[in-house]
């Protein structure tokens, strides 16, 4: 489609259910009136660089049940309104340069299954009203600036299969992340994560890494500051990618390091302070 002018669907019927835009080369200032029809359901965008977008700020109720605007323009912060849209099952904002703190109110949606916020430059800790959000599947938050430790978790997200944390400035982690039942895909890489890794205190971890997820298939530790024995990964028996690089692990790799997976394909372990040779097993894997 060529570039199309938004203002064309100004004046859209107040019964529309579904609206999709996605690549559609909009340009200009997409309607805000679009974002409070009374019955809308489905609302795509993404993929319309030159789309300016901005929500409602205040008095924002919507039956929205998908939002997904990723890299269309918006800029500037997320505003706490969208705690507002109770219904909304997909948030997906990829890539859209917002700032500022992740808004607490989106603890407020709890039908929230796909959460996904990465590449833009949110600031500051992640929310602990997050946590309310036991139906997330996927919790995608990487490439921004967050820091701090992860908050307390007591209900532990027994739905969530995906966690994406990478490349943020996050330094602590509470012991809630390796007993989330479901978690097949774990990435904590080019963080701030310091010390040794399973003894929780101060939601800090120190000590060595506790067991894995049973079901995890992807995890990532890689270039952060973790130390002490390598981890026991001897139960993870799906894992598939396992990237514990540039840390400064030490002591001896464990022996099931090559027959623990049958579907491992790839084991990054370099930059480490591992000692002693390669076990025998590995061979056998």
């Amino acid at each position: 489609m060529s570039s199309v002018d938004p203002n064309f669907f100004i004046n859209l019927s107040y019964s529309l259910t579904s609206l999709g835009l996605g690549s559609c080369h909009l340009r200009g200032n997409f309607p805000k009136n679009i974002f409070k029809l009374p019955n809308i359901k489905f609302l795509n965008l993404d993929h319309n660089p030159d789309l300016t977008v901005q929500f409602p700020k205040s008095n924002w109720s919507s039956p929205l049940e998908v939002l997904n605007a990723s890299l269309a323009s918006l800029s500037g912060e997320l505003s706490e309104s969208f705690g507002n849209l109770k219904s909304l099952g997909i948030l997906d904002l990829t890539g859209c340069n917002l700032s500022g703190p992740i808004p607490t109110s989106l603890g407020n949606l709890t039908q929230l299954e796909f959460l996904v916020l990465r590449s833009n430059y949110f600031r500051g800790k992640i929310p602990s009203s997050l946590t309310n959000l036991t139906k997330l599947r996927m919790l995608v938050l990487n490439d921004n600036q967050l820091e701090g430790s992860l908050p307390d978790n007591p209900n532990e997200f027994p739905n969530l299969g995906i966690l994406d944390l990478s490349d943020n400035l996050l330094s602590g982690i509470t012991s809630w992340l390796y007993t989330i039942p479901r978690l097949t895909y774990l990435n904590l890489g080019n963080n701030k994560f310091i010390g040794h890794i399973s003894e929780f205190h101060s939601n800090f971890i120190g000590g060595d890494l506790p067991i894995l997820p049973p079901l995890i298939k992807f995890l990532s530790v890689s270039n952060n500051s973790l130390t002490g024995k390598f981890p026991d990964i001897c139960s993870a028996k799906f894992i598939e990618i396992l990237d514990m690089s540039h840390n400064n692990f030490s002591r001896v790799i464990p022996q099931c390091i090559g027959s623990f997976s049958q579907d491992l394909s790839s084991l990054n372990l370099k930059m480490n302070k591992l000692r002693r040779a390669i076990p025998s097993t590995f061979s056998k894997g």
